[in-house]
């Protein structure tokens, strides 16, 4: 939940975009983590060799692709929320040279 509290705090859209980055990363971010935990634990149930482990590889299968789908339905909304920050300001008034 830290990460949840982080962006809960960020002070602009900007920052909340940054932190949403290691969650939607297509090749190392959570979800694909997470993907890449489930379909380990449905080898290990694979394994058993039983009705019941077969049973359940089939869930955790499902569950890894269906992370998979999220994270891919998601994968610009770093870029997405990034673009609603406003542009910087100017550092301060012109000047003209004479």
């Amino acid at each position: 939940m830290e990460l949840t509290d982080r962006l809960n705090a960020a002070r602009t859209v900007g920052e909340a975009a940054a932190l949403t980055e290691p969650v939607l990363h297509p090749t190392e971010g959570l979800l694909e983590r997470l993907a890449d935990f489930f379909e380990a634990a449905a080898e290990k149930a694979r394994e058993t060799e039983t009705d019941d482990g077969f049973d359940l590889r089939d869930d955790l299968d499902h569950a890894a692709a269906s992370l998979r789908e999220i994270a891919e339905e998601l994968h610009g909304v770093p870029l997405r929320m990034h673009a609603l920050a406003p542009p910087p300001r100017a550092a301060g008034p012109s000047r003209r040279l004479p």
